[in-house]
């Protein structure tokens, strides 16, 4: 090619002459011809080595011709290596590169090459521009172009490859060109290019310095670019990012005002331009933004105002935010994302707004919205759960508000729709199930459904398993978990729920950060924790804790804040009890002062913390009774009666402030004797024992109360308080506690349904038959709660299974898991142990949970055709059946006297017993007790006679009072003229008379032989039953009565761990005289080492408590001779001492799931079988006698008191005598009868010489009884 050698030569041989030779010109214009890149341009960057030659062949031209003659070939030259540098050319006459850089295409390739992503291309424009540089003079007017092409490219590099060297390099070539240019149009461009560039340097550092420049950059972007101009709108949309992204760090108002300012002076631009463009689609009252990142930006600035209101808590902040919120609800596109968002988002605000206010519209505002977002978000979302759990909140602030239960329901609703739609764990989840436990505690609170409360602490319980977080949310859950299960003690009183309360709150302590309002607010809930306990276990260190945790609480509140007040009156809570109890009357004093102090941060609206009147009342009624300060007390009923008015009539805390008006009313009645402060009292009693929303305990305690003093005064209205009290007294112990709790519950209300029966028998408002009939069902209601809550899922399953299999096999599971053994269980899944001071969870967390759903069962089945009364307990005509075999006296004792209710086939007649009073029977039975446990020790016992003479003072007693005159009244005045002819009476003693064996009562004080003895003995055969119902239940089938299946025979001649070995030198004898009566017996005897004669078994198996459980199913009869121990604290303990009964006690308690369908008779020959020591549980008949029946035998033999061994062994061997039938074979339903032969004979001494008898020491006869059908 002759231009590009002539070319080279030129290049290789200094001087210009080849370029003006005559030839050069032609050799030019052909090349020029074929390359021409006005005629073909895409052909000429093909051929790019052609344009670089004939390029530089002008230039080289261009040098040579003298000035003035050579524009055309510099032109040329520039035009040529224009297209050269597009295709990728760098190596160009370093003098013409700033030409060519100017030039439309050339400035094209720099913009692509720029932002193209490619470091290669990146670096090719890097290069250039600083050649181009270093051939531009520092005052050159294009300098700042070159210099901004530099800084555009390596900012992109740096973008690309990230090398720091590259970005403040990139800023400091913005500032030159800044510096270098004319400062006109341009400079709004390098403004945006630094700005840019500071923002990237910003992110990478962190430096505030950068942030700032960059704002500068954008004002001056603003000021330099007409409003009109593209480059003055993206400035200020650059400007309303950054100044928001300052905003962001620093919380300075004047940046979010700018920022906004800034958005609307934009956006009425482009309102205004829309106007002028098409007047007739104008609307000004819309926000007409085409421009979707100024929508964007009303979104960014609403919420920026949102995140500014939560530190100021200023409306004029949240007002504003919403405003931004609305337009850009507004301007956006329907399917805009963040459009549903935003509606949330706004209803979040109304929530926020509502929160300051308190005024009713912005809580209507706030549901609008809710619901607004509701139906707008897509259905299935995180964000329509969000907006779901969001409305049901709403609807709770709205029942605080107004009280509607409507809104309650919609609340629970809304909040379990929450979580039903967010079913995986994580902190969405977590947080719908907090907003649901807190509406089931509310509703709790005003409906007092226990389920509610359960449903609340299982949701919380989950909660803190679905999201395991650290700090002050988990505090929160903690804290909520604790206060619910402190609700639920209350309602409960269960020890589980007390302990977990204490550890749940101590860890919501630990996980709330130092000086936040949520650690204070969890300090004051263990406060209040601690002293409820302290209430129950006297530790003064509870105490002392809850006093230094309120007052620490009451400081972490600033003046002003809404849970200040509580705090307060939690402080003044814990004084007051540490001062009733330690007497330091500056804890009193000091109690008064938060108590005051508590009202007068609410600013006196009660509504706020009602219990702050109401406790500043008790310590005030405190005072009185130490100083006798009139003034103290009537303020203290004044204070009461201000905190029922500022509570909801559903309120739970009504009551409890009904009960201490009540209370003061009666102490200043007991000073003034005016007769209207008693009835005041009375009345608001009554009130509080008619309080749905109270807890169970606390409504008997207010009905008990009243009946008490309305007893003298109306006997109607105190039978009706008593009666109410007995029917919520089931309440008190449902299913879902474990058994100690319910005995505990129980134990404290010991005597109530006796209470309510004699003032039932006392009205005279209904016929004597109606009052019988009526204080029977109270009697059965209010006696063996425990032994009926069993009894009501232990009935016959044939029918529903044939019905729906699949329902009974539900049925039974549960009732088995409800009936298991209380202790810890492995980890429940539902609650978290490896979180750091996460409290472990305990066995009976599953109870509640089981108790519901076996409940929802019972419901299913009694929508069953034919099953309405599945599990219902007897009505009085059901009851009256079981007297059709003869009569059930069931007795009742009170303070004037007692009554017998004697229940025939015919009705139920009352017999005044005017001697049977609760006085004499506590002396009675305290005697008898005395002289069995002198004989038994071998002492006197302190009696004034010998314990025998005093056992028969009781039983004739017993007689005169009792016995002797309902057995006059039902016409049994004598023994009967043959053996088969003995009548037979059921006793259903109850109560202390448990104690007293009534089917010994009698006169033993005449010599014996005579013909009509006055003893029960000698009249009627007697059986025992806890209530009529536990009758029926021993009758509930009539199985073949000559039974001969296999007996259990339990034997334990001696036992581990006893002394001398607990050793029964008669119980091998009673095992040989049982192999000879019973066809089919299996054996279980503790190895002593010996095999004595007449067992007929080798090596029997030893006697466990897993071996007697597991072989009870297969025996009719089950017959243990063993030493048995009665446990007065806790009878559910009582047990038979067998081999392991260190290591796995056989108690009542282990009967509890036991269900036999074959068991006829279970003869205890062993101490204490029948009795139960623990007082205040008497009314539950809670031993093992009771406890066999329950598992299913019909027949039960058992003992009051300790036995002889010897003894025992005649018993046994003259009971199966008697218990064969003429042809042999044995007939359990005659165990009441050959019981009752036995005890007769071993009194009468037939085994003895003649007119020698056993009468004057029945203490080794009359501990035999008969339970049973």
């Amino acid at each position: 090619m002759a231009v590009r050698d002539r070319v080279r030569r030129i290049a290789e041989y200094p001087g210009l002459r080849a370029a003006l030779e005559a030839e050069a010109l032609d050799e030019a214009r052909q090349l020029g011809a074929f390359v021409d890149p006005e005629v073909d341009l895409d052909l000429a960057l093909r051929r790019v080595d052609a344009c670089r030659a004939l390029g530089w062949f002008h230039w080289y031209r261009h040098l040579a011709l003298r000035h003035g003659v050579d524009q055309g070939d510099l032109d040329k030259a520039v035009r040529l290596l224009t297209f050269c540098f597009v295709a990728g050319q760098v190596d160009l006459p370093t003098d013409l590169l700033p030409r060519i850089m100017l030039q439309p295409e050339a400035v094209f390739a720099i913009d692509c090459m720029t932002t193209s992503g490619a470091p290669a291309l990146q670096t090719r424009v890097i290069t250039a521009m600083r050649h181009t540089l270093r051939a531009t003079d520092d005052d050159h007017p294009t300098r700042s172009v070159y210099l901004r092409f530099l800084a555009e490219a390596l900012l992109e590099r740096f973008r690309t490859e990230g090398r720091r060297s590259d970005l403040d390099t990139a800023v400091r070539s913005f500032r030159a060109a800044l510096h270098a240019a004319t400062h006109g149009a341009d400079d709004a461009v390098l403004l945006l290019g630094l700005a840019a560039a500071l923002l990237e340097r910003h992110t990478l550092t962190g430096g505030g310095s950068d942030l700032d420049g960059a704002v500068d950059c954008l004002r001056s972007a603003c000021a330099a670019a007409p409003p009109e101009d593209p480059l003055g709108t993206e400035a200020a949309t650059g400007l309303v990012a950054v100044l928001l992204q300052r905003f962001r760090n620093t919380l300075r108002r004047a940046d979010l005002d700018a920022a906004a300012k800034t958005l609307d002076d934009m956006m009425l631009r482009d309102a205004d331009a829309d106007a002028d463009a098409d007047a007739d689609d104008s609307d000004s009252d819309s926000d007409s933004d085409s421009n979707p990142v100024h929508t964007l930006q009303l979104l960014e600035i609403g919420t920026a105002f949102s995140t500014l209101f939560e530190h100021t808590r200023r409306l004029e902040d949240l007002d504003r935010g919403a405003d931004f919120l609305d337009r850009f609800v507004r301007a956006a596109p329907d399917d805009n994302s963040d459009r549903a968002l935003c509606l949330g988002m706004l209803a979040l605000m109304s929530r926020d707004r509502y929160h300051v206010t308190h005024e009713p519209g912005d809580l209507d505002r706030w549901i609008e919205k809710a619901r607004t977002a509701v139906r707008t978000v897509e259905g299935g979302s995180a964000d329509h759960a969000t907006f779901v759990g969001e409305l049901g909140v709403a609807h709770q602030s709205r029942f605080d508000l107004k009280g509607l239960p409507d809104d309650l329901d919609e609340a629970v609703r809304y909040t379990q729709t929450a979580v039903d739609l967010t079913p995986d764990a994580g902190a969405d989840r977590a947080g719908h199930l907090t907003n649901l436990a807190a509406t089931l505690h509310t509703r709790f609170t005003h409906q007092g459904l226990p389920k509610d409360l359960d449903r609340a602490v299982d949701c919380l319980r989950e909660a803190l398993v679905s999201a395991p977080r650290e700090g002050d949310e988990r505090a929160t859950t903690l804290s909520n978990l604790s206060g619910a299960l402190l609700d639920r003690f209350h309602q409960f009183k269960a020890d589980k729920d007390m302990d977990e309360a204490v550890t749940v709150g101590r860890a919501a302590v630990d996980n709330a950060p130092h000086g936040h309002p949520h650690r204070a607010a969890a300090q004051a809930n263990l406060a209040m924790v601690l002293t409820t306990r302290f209430d129950v276990s006297r530790r003064r260190d509870d105490l002392d804790q809850a006093v230094r945790l309120s007052s620490a609480s009451a400081a972490g509140f600033a003046p002003g804040h809404p849970d200040r007040p509580a705090s307060l009156c939690d402080w003044g809570t814990a004084l007051g009890m540490r001062f009733r109890h330690f007497g330091d009357p500056s804890d009193l004093d000091e109690a008064i002062g938060c108590f005051r102090k508590a009202i007068e941060s609410t600013g006196g609206d009660v509504n706020r913390c009602a219990a702050a009147w109401s406790n500043l009342g008790i310590a005030l009624r405190s005072r009185a009774e130490r100083t006798s300060n009139t003034a103290d007390l009537d303020e203290a009923i004044s204070l009461f009666r201000t905190a029922e008015q500022g509570v909801r009539a559903t309120d739970h805390q009504r009551v409890l402030f009904q009960t201490n008006r009540a209370g003061a009313l009666m102490q200043r009645y007991e000073r003034t004797n005016d007769p209207a402060d008693r009835q005041q009292a009375v009345v608001a009693m009554q009130e509080a024992a008619k309080a749905p929303s109270g807890s169970p305990s606390m409504r008997i305690a207010a009905a008990t109360r009243a009946a008490a003093l309305l007893a003298d005064s109306s006997a109607g209205s105190a039978a009706d308080m008593a009666v109410l009290a007995v029917e919520l007294l089931p309440q008190v112990a449902p299913r879902q506690l474990a058994r100690g709790d319910r005995q505990r519950a129980l134990g404290s209300l010991s005597g109530l349904a006796s209470f309510a029966a004699s003032l039932v028998l006392a009205d005279d408002r209904a016929p004597e038959a109606t009052r019988g009939r009526r204080a029977l069902q109270l009697l059965e209601m209010g006696r063996a709660v425990l032994l009926s809550q069993a009894l009501d899922i232990r009935g016959d399953l044939t029918e529903l299974r044939r019905r729906d299999r699949a329902l009974a096999d539900r049925f039974v599971r549960l009732r088995s898991r409800l009936d298991l053994p209380s202790g810890p269980s492995p980890e429940p899944a539902h609650y978290p142990t490896t979180h750091p001071g996460q409290p472990r969870g305990a066995g009976e967390h599953h109870r509640p949970r089981l108790a519901h759903a076996l409940a929802d069962t019972l419901d299913e089945i009694r929508r069953l055709d034919g099953f309405e009364s599945f599990a219902i307990a007897p009505a009085v005509g059901e009851l009256l059946d079981q007297a059709r075999r003869g009569p059930v006296v069931v007795f009742n004792i009170g303070e004037r006297g007692g009554h017998a209710l004697m229940v025939t086939s015919g009705g139920v007649d009352t017999l005044p017993l005017p001697e049977l009073t609760a006085d004499t029977t506590v002396r009675k039975a305290a005697e008898f007790r005395i002289a069995v446990q002198s004989i038994t020790d071998g002492t006197d016992g302190g009696l004034p006679t010998d314990p025998h003479g005093t056992m028969r003072d009781v039983l004739d007693w017993l007689w005169t009072a009792a016995a002797g005159p309902v057995l006059d009244a039902l016409g049994l005045h004598c023994r009967p003229a043959g053996s088969a002819d003995w009548p037979r009476v059921w006793w259903v003693p109850g109560g202390l008379l448990g104690l007293l064996p009534l089917h010994a009562a009698g006169q033993y004080s005449a010599r014996s032989g005579h013909t009509h003895r006055c003893t029960v003995l000698d009249r009627v055969v007697s059986s025992y039953t806890p209530t009529v119902r536990a009758l029926a239940h021993a009758r509930r089938r009539t199985p073949d009565r000559s039974a001969s299946g296999r007996a259990l025979v339990v034997a334990m001649p001696t036992t581990p761990g006893l002394p001398a070995d607990g050793r029964l030198d008669h119980v091998d004898g009673e095992v040989a005289v049982l192999r000879r009566h019973l066809p089919d017996v299996t054996l279980l005897r503790e190895p002593d080492g010996t095999t004595p004669g007449g067992l007929g078994v080798a090596r029997p198996a030893t006697p466990t408590k897993a071996a007697v459980l597991d072989r009870l199913p297969d025996c009719s009869i089950a017959h243990f001779a063993c030493h048995g121990e009665s446990d007065t604290a806790d009878p559910a303990h009582s047990r038979l001492v067998l081999h392991d009964h260190r290591s796995d006690p056989f108690t009542v308690a282990s009967l509890d799931a036991v269900h036999l369908d074959r068991a006829e008779l279970a003869y205890l020959s062993a101490c204490h079988t029948a009795a139960s020591d623990a007082d205040q549980l008497l009314d539950e008949a809670i031993h093992l006698t009771s406890a066999f029946q329950l598992a299913g035998f019909r027949h039960v033999v058992g003992t009051l008191w300790p036995i002889n061994d010897r003894i025992a062994t005649l018993v046994a061997d003259t009971f199966y005598t008697h218990l064969r039938t003429g042809t042999g074979r044995l007939n359990t339903g005659r165990s009441a009868l050959a019981l009752h032969l036995a005890v007769r004979a071993i009194r009468d001494g037939d085994d003895l010489s003649a007119q020698t008898d056993r009468a004057a020491r029945p203490y080794l006869w009359a501990a035999y009884l008969h339970a049973g059908a």
